[in-house]
């Protein structure tokens, strides 16, 4: 059984059939020329390619083989088409043989002979700059083809797929990609968009082809462009990296790593001691949670959760590849650490086994919250200004009557918590 896709192999036949010209198939598509690898006798008038075109069956090329001994008939098209069927008709008009075509080839054939004759659907001419839509041959050639003996083509009629208007979108190329308004007629061109906050990284054009919006050249490629910040996160001074790849900066430079941009990336390559790192300088020592690596389409790559200890606790792929460290690059600070934090002013993502590595995005997550409890393990005397009050406040420590102070007498509200400047206060003795 043939299928839904053939064409009606019992027609009636017509006495202009047989006597002269037969009456072109719905979706037939006209020809510019034929040509084969030789004619019989050399009698184009008689045996010529033409004549497997010429629309009138009792007339016939006679193709004989080349000199390799390749024998072929060539049927060029006006422009490049979605060949869906190529029929090849006796000189009483009855199907000889039947192709169906899918985008991969026309190997779907019907008749006593398929096993002789190999069909083929290509681009010869301006190459196409649209893609294939499946269940069809794309192309503006088809070419019969046998090898060593001769072949008699009465007519050999090719059929394109129904020039359908295109009704809906149903496209697997991009899920958030915005699509004009449908319908639209066969061959309309139509801009493709990417929504707020998405850079196209791919094809911007599409156009309706039998039914389907079809990319042109490549699909587009919606990726998340500015991401929001998450709470928490610090906006970094500047960054350093060991090396840049190409030593090309405006592309490549450690700054793309932290510009909020996902369609950019830093490319750090490994310095002349084969150490391979990016830092991010935070611009004054905070208590950093958290650091995250993002990728080009949005979600965290790896992500490092910090103690006051170090930033070992990873999550993602390749957590053993790399490392993330916070310290305090320019001087020591002189504020104690938070227990949940690590306390430093720059964040440096480092691969220990040296080798190139692409960061498209680094957020680096601080603790900021205001101070609400007297939490104090450091004096159970000390007496603190009135709570609560906001992260970064100094506050000025006492000691209670009777008491003197034999330490610090000042702390900030950092993180949450009440950390003493320099040194804890010590509270001594009372005296009489």
């Amino acid at each position: 059984m043939v299928g839904a896709r053939d064409v009606d192999v019992t027609r009636k036949i017509t006495s202009a059939d047989i006597n002269g010209t037969r009456q072109r198939e719905v979706g037939e598509i006209t020809p510019v020329r034929a040509q084969h690898s030789a004619t019989q006798d050399k009698d184009e008038e008689m045996y010529g390619a033409g004549n497997a075109i010429d629309l009138d069956p009792t007339t016939r090329s006679s193709t004989v083989p080349d000199s390799d001994g390749t024998t072929w008939l060539k049927v060029t098209l006006d422009k490049v088409h979605c060949v869906d069927k190529v029929i090849w008709y006796l000189k009483d008009a009855s199907l000889y043989h039947l192709w169906t075509c899918t985008d991969n080839d026309c190997g779907n054939c019907v008749g006593d002979k398929c096993g002789l004759f190999n069909l083929t659907v290509s681009t010869e001419g301006r190459v196409s700059d649209l893609s294939p839509v499946p269940e069809c041959g794309y192309g503006d050639t088809v070419k019969l083809e046998k090898d060593g003996s001769m072949i008699y083509v009465n007519e050999l009629v090719v059929i394109g797929k129904e020039e359908a208007d295109c009704t809906t979108h149903d496209s697997t190329w991009s899920n958030v990609v915005t699509v004009p308004a449908l319908p639209v007629v066969h061959g309309t061109t139509l801009t493709l968009n990417c929504p707020g906050g998405y850079t196209n990284l791919g094809g911007n054009t599409a156009t309706c082809l039998y039914g389907q919006v079809v990319p042109t050249n490549q699909p587009p490629d919606c990726s998340l462009a500015i991401r929001e910040k998450v709470a928490g996160e610090v906006t970094p001074v500047n960054a350093q990296q060991s090396a840049t790849y190409q030593k090309d900066e405006e592309q490549y430079g450690a700054r793309r790593a932290i510009d909020l941009d996902l369609t950019t990336r830093s490319w750090i390559d490994p310095n002349s001691g084969g150490s391979s790192w990016l830092k991010v300088r935070l611009g004054k020592v905070l208590c950093v949670r958290r650091g995250i690596w993002y990728y080009k389409d949005g979600p965290p790559y790896l992500t490092w959760t910090c103690t006051h200890n170090d930033c070992n606790n990873c999550e993602g792929r390749q957590c053993d590849r790399y490392t993330l460290t916070v310290s305090t690059a320019e001087e020591a600070s002189d504020l104690w650490p938070v227990s949940d934090c690590r306390y430093g002013d720059t964040a440096q993502l480092g691969k220990p086994n040296g080798g190139s590595f692409y960061v498209w995005d680094i957020a680096i997550i601080c603790k900021e919250t205001s101070c609400t409890t007297k939490d104090l393990t450091w004096s159970n005397v000390v007496t603190v200004p009135a709570l609560p009050v906001e992260h970064g406040t100094t506050l000025t420590l006492n000691c209670p009557g009777g008491y003197t102070n034999l330490g610090g007498n000042t702390a900030s509200c950092l993180y949450g918590q009440v950390v003493p400047t320099n040194q804890p206060p010590d509270c001594r003795g009372k005296h009489k």
